[in-house]
């Protein structure tokens, strides 16, 4: 801020060379803008002014090339060529053409170089060129609002007693009155506080006059209260001589408050004392205000994001509860008996439910993409059995349109990849459905083929080719957008909300793939998307139908009276023994005396709702403290399912499911079969981690594992954020601390990888001392980890349900 100021300083002798040093001043780049700032006539009239001084003025820009050099210059140094001649030359080149001539001592030539890389004002340097004459040298940096750094050069060639009280004077009015010029507010304070002289820029600034300031207390007038302590600091560094640059709010004569950036420095008398101090200040109003409208803009956008958030997941229980209901009960119909009349509004109600269903999917889908939430769920799966089953879904489903289906698989394309299933059966599933919706005949194409390979990835092109309608070619650079819909021929919209091509193009973007359209109007339209996978190097054994236990009881916890009856028709059918309260309150109290293997529990439940009935459970002694407790939460948000995890239920089953759905889910908990199994075979970590280290560490300690997985998930991970701003401040030494501290937890979960790769970052930044190639580095290293978090993620699940099942 209000800064103390320049006065003839303390004088540093090295021989003949005498030279004052203080700070950097901060402005935008200078000359083009400063003109452009100023009316036309006091543009003229400055460097009018400039070009009468009687010493050499010269401006260089960041490259060291020169922008500005007055004729004073090229006269006082007998240069015999116009100055504008001499401009985007370096100073060293003008030295070497130009100045060779005079007998310079070439270490005073290497102290004057070392005044750049310094970034420090130096006052009256002396370069002795004759028995009797000297040249005067002032040197200012000027730092711009980003990180390139100008300069200001002042020479004269004066007799070595050059500088007379009247000359002295004269010269630093001239000076300070360029440096205003160029739109910076200077402010002399002495040892006080007191206001010595407010420059008149600094007085437009702050609507004083210089009147009204000399004398005052610079604090009292001008300072906020809150900033009272930060510049008593700044005054004190003041009398340790050194400089700093700060920003700090400003209160004017009118009430206003502007934000000034300010590079301060001490003032010397003659004996080497500090005598008060300058501050050039910089108005820095107008960007202050874009970043505070910024910060607005970004809270209302958090805002609404976490509205819409909330909205979604009340309108995924709202809606997915009934239709849960109504899924399940044409289920149940449909084994009952039925006649054909029957049987057609069922598969009509059926038909119906299934739409609105995709639909709600489609939409918890897009939100979850667009905010970064939507799991991957990374597994080993059968692609060419993906596809096979895509294709016999859609040729049953085709008894309306004469139009034949397709498929065409690469012979060499593996069997066995690691990836998204669901995601790639979603992506697949809503291309042929879009090519099935716009081709009344003819013929759909579905191909699969690798197109690349190396030791551990393999890159599938996809391709879903008709014969159908076609896209205009104005049309489509539309069809990846949500909610567009192409009319047909007639001018109507064909079914759906436009979601299925915009959710397909989020999907691929999210896998590291690609999509590339082909079409034309009446000749139909080929997607082509290519896809990597991960080779593995096995086969899962043959899927086999679950078989469960018929002498193990279920406690279901279910308010909804159709869902009550849907999932108890579905116990009763496969014969297993349950019993059914409708809240969490009832399920407390019949858990003190009853045992069960097993709970379903509803999460939107009145008096207790399934979260607080599951920590009741979870943290009294009672005889089914640490039976599984599987959720069946009608939100399809990840938010909900990681606070069904936190609260200590077992695994979660998302509403509306199938009746397979809930018997696959209840196998894996009371399945004696899958039980042995587990038992018999070695825990298997996931494949993208360090099994044998993970397996040194932790033996059998599964306990261990799973509270050292979950604490990495949900205290630790978040850490690793630090890193990317670290890495915008161009702080090195910090980063390399925090490279350091946060080494060591990615072993503890089986990054290995990481762990080494963020170790020789490390060493790059420490013993290397070099910075290159960093910001690349880090931002691969948050992609990895941000991509590792889902498996370990999942892995957090899967040692819970381990931890439980011993």
């Amino acid at each position: 801020m209000m800064e103390e100021v320049n006065q003839p300083g303390k004088s540093m002798e090295t021989g003949s060379l005498k030279a004052e040093k203080s700070s950097p001043v901060a402005i935008r780049p200078l000359v083009e803008d400063t003109a452009s700032q100023q009316p036309m006539t006091e543009q003229s009239a400055l460097w009018t002014r400039s070009d009468q001084l009687p010493y050499g003025l010269l401006i260089e820009n960041e490259e060291r090339k020169v922008v500005y050099i007055n004729q004073s210059y090229c006269d006082i140094f007998e240069i015999k060529v116009a100055a504008n001649e001499l401009i985007g030359k370096t100073i060293d080149e003008i030295f070497e053409t130009y100045l060779s001539r005079f007998n310079v001592d070439k270490t005073a030539v290497d102290q004057l170089r070392e005044f750049v890389p310094r970034h420090q004002i130096v006052e009256h340097f002396t370069l002795p060129i004759t028995e009797d004459k000297v040249i005067v040298i002032d040197f200012i940096p000027l730092v711009p609002e980003g990180s390139a750094t100008w300069h200001v050069w002042k020479f004269q060639i004066s007799n070595k007693n050059y500088l007379s009280p009247q000359n002295f004077k004269q010269i630093q009015e001239n000076y300070w009155s360029i440096i205003e010029k160029m739109d910076l507010g200077i402010l002399e304070v002495d040892t006080e506080e007191r206001i010595v002289r407010a420059h008149d820029r600094f007085c437009r600034m702050v609507g004083y006059t210089s009147e009204e300031l000399v004398g005052k207390p610079a604090s009292e007038l001008l300072l906020l209260e809150a900033y009272t302590d930060f510049i008593n600091e700044q005054s004190k560094t003041r009398f340790e001589g050194k400089t700093s640059s700060y920003e700090i709010p400003l209160r004017c004569k009118d009430g206003r408050i502007i934000w000034v950036i300010v590079n301060g420095a001490p003032v010397y008398d003659a004996a080497g004392k500090v005598i008060g101090s300058v501050g050039i200040h910089y108005d820095n109003t107008e960007r202050r205000k874009l970043i505070d409208d910024l910060a607005l803009a970004k809270k209302a956008a958090e805002d609404a994001q976490l509205a819409e958030k909330q909205f979604l997941a009340n309108m995924s229980h709202e809606i997915r509860t009934p239709l849960n209901a109504i899924i399940g009960m044409t289920h149940l119909l449909y084994d009952t008996q039925v006649n054909a009349e029957q049987k057609e509004y069922l598969e009509i109600l059926q038909s119906s439910s299934r739409i609105l269903q995709n639909l709600l999917t489609d939409i918890l889908d897009i939100s979850a993409l667009e905010n970064g939430t939507l799991p991957l769920q990374l597994k080993e799966f059968d692609i060419r059995g993906l596809l096979m089953a895509l294709h016999r879904i859609y040729e049953l489903q085709n008894n309306k349109k004469d139009v034949e289906i397709a498929l065409d698989i690469d012979p060499n394309l593996a069997t066995q990849v690691y990836g998204s299933e669901r995601l790639i059966y979603q992506i697949v599933s809503k291309l042929l459905n879009n090519a099935y919706k716009f081709t009344e005949r003819g013929k759909i194409n579905l191909k699969a083929k690798q197109v690349q390979s190396t030791n551990e990835t393999i890159t599938i092109q996809f391709e879903i080719r008709d014969t159908g309608v076609g896209i205009d070619d104005d049309k489509l650079e539309v069809i990846f957008e949500k909610f567009k819909q192409l009319p047909n021929e007639t001018g109507y919209k064909y079914q759906g909300a436009g979601l299925g091509l915009a959710l397909v193009k989020h999907l691929i973007d999210l896998l590291g793939g690609s999509i590339t359209v082909y079409t034309k109007k009446g000749e139909g339209t080929r997607f082509i998307f290519q896809l990597p996978f991960k080779k593995i190097n096995f086969v899962k054994s043959e899927h086999q139908i679950p078989i469960v236990n018929t002498t193990q009881r279920i406690l279901v916890v279910e308010d909804n009276l159709m869902n009550r009856k849907y999932v108890g028709g579905l116990l009763d059918k496969w014969n297993l023994p349950y019993k059914i309260v409708t809240d969490g309150q009832e399920a407390i109290r019949i858990i003190e005396h009853e045992n069960f293997d097993l709970i379903l529990m509803d999460i939107q439940m009145p008096f207790l709702d399934g979260y607080e009935t599951t920590l009741m459970i979870r943290s009294t002694q009672n005889i089914n403290q640490n039976i599984p407790i599987v959720a069946l939460t009608a939100s399809a948000m990840q938010e909900q399912k990681e606070q069904a995890l936190k609260v200590g239920m077992t695994d979660f089953l998302a509403k509306p499911f199938t009746p397979k759905q809930l018997l696959e889910k209840i196998s894996m908990y009371l399945s004696p079969s899958d039980t042995q199994e587990m038992e018999e075979q070695k825990w298997q970590y996931h494949p993208e981690l360090d099994s044998v280290y993970l397996h040194e560490l932790y033996g059998e300690e599964w306990t261990y594992a799973y509270e050292m997985f979950q604490t990495f998930r949900d205290e630790v991970l978040p850490e690793y954020a630090h890193l990317t701003p670290l890495v915008l401040q161009q702080n090195w030494e910090s980063l390399a601390r925090e490279a350091h501290k946060l080494n060591p937890p990615l072993a503890m979960v089986g990054l290995t990888g990481l762990q080494k790769y963020l170790k020789s970052i490390e060493v790059q930044l420490t013993h290397d001392n070099n910075p290159e190639g960093i910001p690349e580095k880090i931002n691969f290293f948050q992609t990895e980890l941000s991509r590792m978090a889902v498996i370990l993620a999942e892995e957090v699940n899967r040692l819970a349900f381990k931890t439980a099942a011993q």
